[in-house]
Formats: structure tokens, sequence, C-alpha cells
């Protein structure tokens, strides 16, 4: 069972809601939902980078859609069962970003 503590609205797309569990643990629980384009997704992801460290309390929950990517070479869906290494090293920078942002383990789900 959650209590709702606050919510922080970044953005029409993004919402930052800290709740409480009955143990007093707090959750940041993110829900983004990211442009289409890499434009306005960059910016949302500036937005979120800036503003993420002063709001999250507690444990960090991710919801995201595919435009999550980071980086623009990981835009697009795999064709086959070897990535490219322009992709792997695009991943790699992915992953540096959601580090830089002490989102540990964080793999999108859906490519």
């Amino acid at each position: 069972k959650f209590e709702y503590v606050i919510h922080h609205q970044l953005d029409q797309r993004v919402l930052i809601t800290i709740l409480q569990d009955d143990d007093g643990t707090k959750w940041t629980i993110v829900n983004a939902h990211f442009h289409n384009d890499a434009g306005p997704r960059k910016q949302q992801w500036d937005k979120l980078v800036s503003e993420l460290p002063k709001l999250k309390q507690g444990y960090l929950v991710f919801l995201a859609d595919h435009n999550s990517v980071l980086d623009p070479a990981l835009d697009q869906h795999p064709s086959a069962l070897i990535e490219p290494s322009h992709k792997v090293k695009a991943r790699e920078r992915e992953q540096a970003a959601y580090m830089e942002l002490q989102i540990l383990d964080a793999w999108p789900l859906v490519y």
C-alpha cells in the first residue's frame, strides 16, 4: 500500500511522483512519454537530468516508452541478432548517461 506524497510535472509528458509505502520508504516514480523526434526528446532528457537529482527521494522507478533512448543510433528497432558496432557503442553511451543520473542497471524494455 502506498501513500501519495507529492508530484512534479516537468512538462506535458514527464511526471515525477513521490510515494511512501507502509514501512515509511519513499519511492520516486518517473513516468515519461518521450517525444518521437530527437530534438524535443533531448530537451526532455536535459530537463529530467537537471531536475531529477533535486526531486528524487528513496528508490527510483523509471517508466518510459521506447522513445526513451538517449542516442540517435539506438532510435530504431534492431534488424539482426548481432548489433552493428555503432549500436553497441551507442548503447554504452546510453548506459553511461543513465549512470550519471544514478539510474543503475537500467535498460529500456522495448527497442
